[in-house]
């Protein structure tokens, strides 16, 4: 189950969005769809139709129009099947769409009628949707705003880290470099008493054993 999207992303609705939310939206016909989640699904989709239809013809699985030899425009295995991929979230965003316009997804059908069907879908699917909430949902647009505010809320009563305040224990932190290089240096003077005959043995090893236990 995908990770629910940023209120920065779906303010946003960007193309990565549209298609995740299309996609989990899968069939899911009821609701409303903002402009920028149909058409830039659709922008996601056209693509996919086209490299899928070239695949076809490099490997020859395209469909041949038996009299004229010539192939069936934007056929194939691999075409067919991205098509039937996309078919329903398509249909689905779509209805979803023309609830945003407070129509029923009847409306649809609309593609039965050639050409005007289809310009009036175009022109329904490309306007603002009403503001508010309208008979299929409240505005996607509102619940975006709502959203983002929630998180501006919650940031702003997320309390500030508390400003770190002087310790006893940062001083002597910052005091232990100075610490042992003044050990290093003693035991350093006392390795050149004992290379000189200065002190025996058992004195430096005493020596030592004090100074590296002080």
């Amino acid at each position: 189950m995908r990770e629910a999207a940023s209120p920065e992303e779906v303010r946003k609705m960007t193309l990565s969005t549209a298609v995740t939310t299309c996609l989990s939206k899968y069939a899911t016909f009821s609701g409303r769809a903002r402009r920028a989640e149909l058409w830039k699904f659709l922008f996601f989709v056209y693509p996919c139709i086209v490299v899928m239809y070239q695949l076809d013809k490099a490997l020859g699985t395209t469909v041949v129009n038996p009299k004229t030899g010539a192939d069936y425009p934007v056929s194939g295995t691999f075409t067919w099947m991205a098509a039937a991929l996309f078919l329903l979230p398509c249909i689905s965003v779509t209805i979803r769409r023309l609830h945003d316009r407070n129509r029923s997804g009847w409306w649809l059908l609309l593609h039965l009628i050639p050409l005007l069907g289809t310009l009036i879908l175009l022109i329904w699917t490309t306007l603002k949707g009403t503001e508010g909430e309208n008979d299929f949902g409240p505005d996607p647009l509102s619940l975006d705003s709502a959203a983002e505010e929630s998180s501006a809320q919650t940031s702003a009563i997320t309390p500030a880290p508390a400003a770190e305040e002087p310790s006893a224990r940062t001083s002597a932190i910052s005091q232990a470099p100075t610490a042992i290089q003044d050990v290093t240096e003693q035991l350093a003077k006392l390795g050149k008493l004992h290379a000189v005959g200065i002190l025996t043995d058992d004195e430096f090893r005493k020596m030592k054993a004090k100074l590296i236990g002080a």
